[in-house]
């Protein structure tokens, strides 16, 4: 457990909305426990009633980008309210992650951004502590843009892990050497369907 003084943990994890209530060092991972600043509300956005009362309140625990070298896990403890007029249950929605999702959106971003690096969705999951299922099901959810075909290419295949076939495809520019791309499948269904999105420098 680490003491924290007013502000530090804030400026530490890097998210205003949130307040640090407790940091937990452990050997695999670290844990910081927060909850929203701005976590009570006084009037219902359903019916407009101004009669709220406390319901209960929970810990739901969200992946984010790595802390201190360690796998980092937010312990966001969630406050839910209850209208007196209309029974709605009621609670505030942080602006950090997505509603339901145990992911952070800065984290996704990560997974996003290593992704156009030429790295396996396998590599990607072990440097950010997620599986190479969620990476693999992150990049389907987005259209990556992909480099202009160059006038002379080179194509190989190569025996690695993208999560889902056994051999993947490197794509490289003959004339200066550079890694276009990397493929997660050889097949030829697959090569048609990436080849078939990118268009050619002239186009």
């Amino acid at each position: 457990m680490i003491c924290l003084q007013e502000n530090i943990g804030e400026q530490l994890l890097g998210i205003d909305e949130v307040k640090i209530t407790n940091i937990i060092q452990k050997p695999s991972c670290t844990i910081v426990e927060v909850e929203l600043k701005n976590k009570e509300i006084k009037v219902c956005p359903c019916c407009g009633n101004d009669v709220i009362y406390f319901h209960d309140k929970r810990v739901r625990e969200i992946k984010d980008i790595p802390l201190f070298g360690k796998p980092l896990y937010i312990h966001l403890t969630e406050y839910r309210y209850q209208c007196s007029k209309c029974k709605r249950k009621l609670k505030k929605n942080p602006k950090f992650v997505a509603k339901r999702s145990r992911i952070s959106d800065r984290l996704k971003l990560k997974v996003y951004e290593k992704s156009s690096k030429s790295i396996t969705a396998t590599d990607i999951g072990k440097e950010l502590n997620i599986s190479t299922n969620t990476v693999c099901r992150l990049l389907e959810k987005i259209n990556i843009k992909r480099k202009t075909l160059p006038e002379a290419m080179c194509i190989d295949e190569f025996k690695g892990d993208s999560g889902k076939e056994k051999y993947q495809v490197s794509l490289g520019d003959a004339k200066n050497h550079e890694i276009i791309d990397i493929l997660p499948s050889r097949k030829i269904l697959e090569l048609s369907k990436y080849f078939g999105n990118i268009k050619k420098k002239n186009e």
